[in-house]
């Protein structure tokens, strides 16, 4: 490891779509408009605290902590797609105003990419597995060991998240950015409240009280599987808001 601060391919890993950032945006002006600040060293206080939230929030996941884990996991677009598709259902829309949301949709969750490898690529920052495997090596933690082995304590330098990390940097979270932007698109066409209910298996159903509610356990759901910190699921959620404005600005 030359630099811990930077992001560390794990075994028989390779940057996934690093040209993503290269990608022409549809609304906004480039991809690093708004492109956030860096995230604090691990080796600072603050990245301290938010390595310890990591650390408690995987020793302690609850049922349903897991199951909102691996629902998010299966994509950071995709879910929205289908809301896009159970709210075009539900307010009973024309082939024109769908036309409307889906383009607008479509050009939120595509610049969010877009500016979220911009910015993975410029700070190429540390994954939580990486930063903490180093400045906790010397202490023993409680880690999730998958079932049926349950919760055990091992090295820090052994220790691993609950869901599988991705082969590229950690700053920003993808699903942070691509919710929010998509909220700003979702709530520019719906009327009234909007309730979302997610059967995710034939014993887990997921409910929403908002988009809004629905991208902000998208985001906390990475923190949750311990493969983003607070710092870049905020940044990213910040970073989404700012992306779908200007699209519905464009689009809506």
């Amino acid at each position: 490891m030359v630099d811990a601060d930077r992001w560390q391919p794990l075994q028989h890993q390779a940057c996934l779509t690093p040209q993503w950032g290269k990608v022409r945006p549809f609304a906004l002006l480039s991809a690093g408009q708004f492109r956030p600040a860096p995230a604090p060293s691990i080796f600072s206080l603050a990245m301290y605290g938010e390595m310890q939230e990591l650390i408690d929030l995987n020793a302690n996941l609850t049922e349903q902590q897991m199951v909102v884990c691996r629902y998010w996991a299966d994509g950071s677009r995709i879910p929205w797609l289908q809301f896009a598709q159970l709210l075009s259902y539900h307010q009973r829309h024309s082939v024109e105003q769908d036309v409307r949301l889906f383009r607008a949709l479509g050009a939120a969750l595509h610049d969010a990419m877009v500016a979220t490898w911009d910015a993975k690529m410029a700070y190429d920052t540390a994954r939580a597995i990486s930063a903490i495997r180093t400045v906790f090596a010397n202490r023993s933690l409680s880690n999730w060991g998958g079932y049926p082995t349950g919760f055990i304590e091992i090295p820090g330098s052994q220790w691993a998240p609950f869901l599988s990390t991705p082969p590229f940097p950690e700053y920003v979270s993808a699903h942070s950015t691509a919710g929010h932007a998509a909220v700003a698109v979702l709530e520019r066409f719906t009327r009234g409240d909007f309730r979302i209910k997610q059967k995710f298996t034939a014993t887990a159903t997921l409910y929403w009280d908002s988009f809004a509610q629905a991208a902000e356990q998208a985001g906390y759901s990475r923190r949750l599987g311990g493969i983003h910190f607070k710092t870049g699921d905020l940044n990213g959620r910040e970073l989404g808001r700012r992306i779908g404005k200007t699209v519905v600005k464009q689009f809506g």
